[in-house]
């Protein structure tokens, strides 16, 4: 089989969890992506709603439970992921950002590596016995401890303790992730060697992101093309090869056995993995309307309305502050801003419309009200 441009993206939205078909809930989608872009939290938890029919407050439940978690476990970024698979690919993926990058940060941080290990001293004795913080309330009581910390070094230390195994972002308060220690929270982490790790990592990043090149895994992933070459040959039987009309090499998941047309209208979520899960991008976005998508190439992506597979406009809505203000009767304002008049064709009103009723139930609303400009 030689995949078409059409193949490709069908067959990739089936792997996205766009076209439906996974039960589970959002526990079930964390386990199928392994890890998901989390650095925005609202983001993150409505594609974990989006892809499992889940409602937000479902989403807060999987986080309660201890099943998922949100962490660093890749690029230095912060991801989230099952609980039990979040150590064994921490530490096959961390030794690049804990290595020169994590020294000179701390650098230029003026902050030693001995400071560092005095906070996470204070950070276990505060957190042991099952307590459950937010960051700054974490950070404040570490300080009544005697230890100082300096407002520009907070990021810095929570991703450092992430990093090495010390903490993770589990249950939610008041809308915000809490940090937990990670050997009390995660109840049966899985142990893997080095070897078995790379076979499972480019198993399931194929099983959920495929078609894809083994460039696309080595971005995801952060580790090198030598790495990824043995992970995608140690994965064996659970990933094959396919060629690509436009002349690439496509790693998929047999269970994708042939083709199968995907259509529809979805307003996904900023940051989200169609886009950030993948190097090349110019499959489902014009490279045209990239600078739509990420203003300035600065690292920080939009929401984006996709129809039948493909970018055709960014939206947004109100954060969650500004929606409590609304009556529980009110519709979800949702404004959607086309790349241009050739895109919004390609997005039929009733689906948009759709789509965006769907947003709203996600947050426990009835529907959403949407207005469309050009940009």
């Amino acid at each position: 089989m030689v995949l078409s441009r059409r193949d490709l993206l069908d067959l990739r939205l089936r792997s996205l969890l766009m076209a439906g078909g996974l039960d589970g809930g959002p526990a079930g989608v964390a386990d199928h992506f392994l890890a998901m872009q989390a650095q925005d939290f609202p983001a993150s938890s409505w594609a974990l709603g989006l892809r499992s029919g889940s409602t937000l407050v479902d989403v807060e439940r999987a986080y309660h439970s201890g099943r998922i978690v949100r962490s660093w476990p890749m690029r230095g970024t912060i991801h989230l992921t099952p609980a039990q698979d979040v150590g064994w690919l921490r530490d096959l993926t961390s030794a690049k950002a804990l290595g020169a990058p994590a020294e000179r940060r701390r650098s230029n941080l003026g902050l030693t590596l001995g400071r560092v290990e005095t906070v996470r001293e204070a950070v276990i004795e505060t957190l042991t016995g099952g307590a459950a913080l937010p960051r700054d309330v974490l950070l404040e009581a570490v300080s009544a401890r005697g230890v100082r910390i300096e407002d520009h070094w907070r990021y810095h230390l929570i991703w450092f303790l992430a990093q090495t195994g010390t903490l993770v972002l589990g249950p939610i308060q008041d809308g915000r992730p809490s940090l937990v220690l990670a050997n009390e929270w995660i109840a049966n982490p899985r142990r893997l060697e080095r070897d078995e790790a790379l076979a499972e990592l480019a198993a399931r990043y194929v099983n959920s992101h495929g078609p894809a090149q083994a460039d696309d895994l080595a971005w995801w992933s952060g580790l090198g093309k030598r790495d990824v070459a043995k992970a995608l040959n140690l994965a064996g039987d659970r990933v094959t090869q396919l060629n690509g009309e436009d002349g690439g090499t496509y790693w998929v998941s047999p269970a994708l056995a042939g083709s199968q047309a995907i259509s529809g209208v979805a307003l996904l979520p900023a940051f989200d993995e169609l886009l950030l899960g993948y190097r090349d991008r110019s499959l489902t976005l014009d490279r045209a309307q990239a600078s739509a998508v990420c203003p300035g190439g600065n690292g920080v992506f939009k929401p984006v309305v996709v129809a039948n597979g493909i970018c055709v406009g960014t939206w947004r809505a109100p954060a969650r502050g500004a929606l409590k203000k609304l009556a529980i009767d009110q519709p979800v304002p949702v404004a959607v801003t086309w790349f241009n008049k050739e895109s919004s064709r390609l997005a039929a009103r009733p689906l948009v419309a759709a789509a965006a009723n769907r947003y709203a139930r996600y947050l426990g609303r009835r529907r959403a009200a949407v207005t469309t400009v050009t940009a």
